[in-house]
C-alpha cells in the first residue's frame, strides 16, 4: 500500500443516526489521497455494521472493533495504525466541507493545523513531524493563528482577531 497523504480517524460510538453523513461527507472530499480509519469503540446500535458495510465500498477505509473504552482509547487506536503523513480527528456526529482535506494540506510545511470552527466543535489535524507549528482557530466570531513556532516552542509569529 502506498502511504496515504492523511489519515482520518473517526472514533465511533451509537451514532447510526449521523455515521452515513459523515462518511459520506470524508468520501466526497475533493483531495482524494487518505485513508479512513473507523474505531467502532464498542457501540451496541447499528453503527459497527455501518463502518463494515463501508470498508466493502472503498478500498481507503479500514475499520477496526473494539471493546468500549471511550473516545481518547478509539483515537489511539486509530493512532497506532494510521499511515498518512497527517493525522486528521473527525467526530463521528459531524461532517466537513468538500474542500476540507484540500485546504488541510496547503499547510504541509507546519506540524499542527488546528480549526475547521464553525459554532460548536473544533477539528484538529496535525503531522508526524517536529519542527514548525501552526495554529489556524476559527470561529463566526474570532480568529486566531500561531504562524510560526520552532522546536523549543518559541512563537514567532502570532495573529489574533476579532471579526
Amino acid at each position: 500500500m502506498i502511504r496515504p497523504k492523511v489519515t482520518i480517524i473517526v472514533p465511533v460510538y451509537n451514532v447510526e443516526k449521523y455515521l452515513t453523513c459523515c462518511i459520506g461527507s470524508i468520501l466526497s472530499q475533493s483531495f482524494k489521497d487518505f485513508e479512513l480509519l473507523l474505531i467502532d469503540d464498542g457501540s451496541s446500535d447499528l453503527s459497527g455494521e455501518i463502518c463494515d458495510d463501508y470498508v466493502e465500498k472503498d478500498a481507503r477505509i479500514r475499520v477496526f472493533h473494539k471493546e468500549n473504552g471511550g473516545v481518547s482509547s478509539a483515537r489511539n487506536l486509530g493512532l497506532e495504525n494510521a499511515q498518512g503523513e497527517w493525522i486528521c480527528f473527525i467526530d463521528s456526529d459531524d461532517w466537513v466541507e468538500v474542500d476540507f482535506l484540500k485546504e488541510l494540506i496547503q499547510y504541509d510545511s507546519f506540524d499542527l493545523v488546528v480549526g475547521g470552527c464553525e459554532g460548536v466543535g473544533c477539528m484538529i489535524y496535525s503531522t508526524k513531524r517536529n519542527e514548525n507549528l501552526i495554529i489556524d482557530f476559527k470561529h463566526p466570531n474570532k480568529a486566531a493563528q500561531i504562524l510560526n513556532a520552532n522546536n523549543e516552542n518559541t512563537i514567532s509569529a502570532f495573529y489574533y482577531s476579532w471579526a
